[in-house]
């Protein structure tokens, strides 16, 4: 994959296309400090059965191996905020420092998100959206 010359990635690149970074997953622009961090990760997709998000899980446990960290992919079967919120609160409760979600209802998912972030645990939610099939 060629980058943009100031080192961006190209307008016609999908973000979902690019591995998650110890940076992303850990919620911060700031990976220097995370250079001795080991993450334990969970990446939560808006449903496990959209193919595009199967494709993310895959990416995001690469990336996690090559990093030296640790990344889990679960998430619900049917596309829903509220559906994501055991999964959540499963990842506070067995101890992860790493959260990143994308979701269809922000609304239903803060509050988990909020205690997660009272335990010190990071998340970085995305807008990853598939595109449209082309005709």
């Amino acid at each position: 994959m060629k980058w943009g010359a100031n080192g961006n990635v190209p307008s016609n690149v999908s973000s979902a296309a690019i591995p998650p970074t110890r940076s992303t997953l850990c919620g911060t622009g700031y990976a220097p400090a995370l250079s001795s961090f080991s993450t334990w990760a969970i990446a939560l997709p808006k449903t496990t059965t959209i193919p595009v998000f199967t494709q993310n899980g895959i990416g995001a446990k690469m990336a996690g191996k090559t990093l030296g960290d640790t990344v889990t992919y679960n998430g619900p079967t049917t596309v829903s905020g509220t559906a994501q919120v055991p999964f959540i609160n499963a990842a506070i409760q067995q101890g992860y420092n790493a959260i990143v979600i994308s979701t269809p209802d922000p609304n239903a998912v803060a509050p988990s998100l909020k205690r997660a972030a009272a335990k010190g645990i990071k998340s970085s939610p995305t807008t990853v959206t598939p595109l449209p099939a082309r005709a």
